[in-house]
């Protein structure tokens, strides 16, 4: 099952699709979730996506209670923007055992994800979620800046990481132009 639980993010990325739920109320209120976690009917797989789930305050109550109700797997999806060890400890001992990272590579960082997230802090925050021994997923959105490049990141990430799960997501220019960033963006 996949359940959204926020609709902010600390990003501002250039390719996002979200932008639309930036007027809705920031965090899916905590008993409607709970309550979507115990009606689901596959209890196999949970994953929190949209944004940035790690900025949900109730995070770790909300996966301790999908482990309490049986959920086997529990993972997530962020751009890693705010992490810290004690709370990552934290979501791993309740029960969190995959998350998926948006990574933009090396060149124009910064300009993509519309953030004060210089590259080096990226690195350190996956290195911080890669000594808990999670599994760890590579989400890359394919655009001009690394499309001929592409091969450096997975070579990076594997060999520092040791990740070998990448999923590659093209960037549409139709979804969110930005004539600005056009030719950082789009390729043919």
């Amino acid at each position: 099952m996949d359940l959204r639980i926020v609709n902010t993010c600390n990003n501002n990325c250039l390719y996002c699709l979200e932008q639309d739920y930036r007027n809705r109320e920031k965090f899916i209120d905590k008993n409607i979730i709970l309550k979507n976690i115990l009606n689901s009917k596959n209890k196999e797989i949970l994953n929190f996506y949209g944004w940035n789930p790690l900025l949900h305050p109730d995070l770790v109550e909300i996966i301790e209670f999908a482990k309490d109700n049986s959920f086997k797997n529990i993972s997530l999806l962020t751009n890693t923007f705010w992490t810290e060890k004690k709370y990552l400890n934290d979501l791993k001992n309740a029960w969190l055992n995959q998350i998926w990272i948006y990574f933009n590579w090396v060149k124009n960082h910064k300009i993509v994800s519309n953030s004060n997230l210089e590259l080096y802090d990226l690195i350190k925050n996956i290195e911080l979620i890669n000594n808990l021994k999670m599994k760890i997923k590579f989400i890359i959105h394919l655009n001009k800046q690394n499309i001929f490049e592409i091969y450096k990141n997975i070579l990076f990430l594997s060999k520092n990481f040791m990740v070998f799960e990448f999923e590659f997501i093209n960037y549409f220019p139709f979804d969110r132009p930005y004539e600005k960033y056009k030719n950082l963006l789009e390729y043919d």
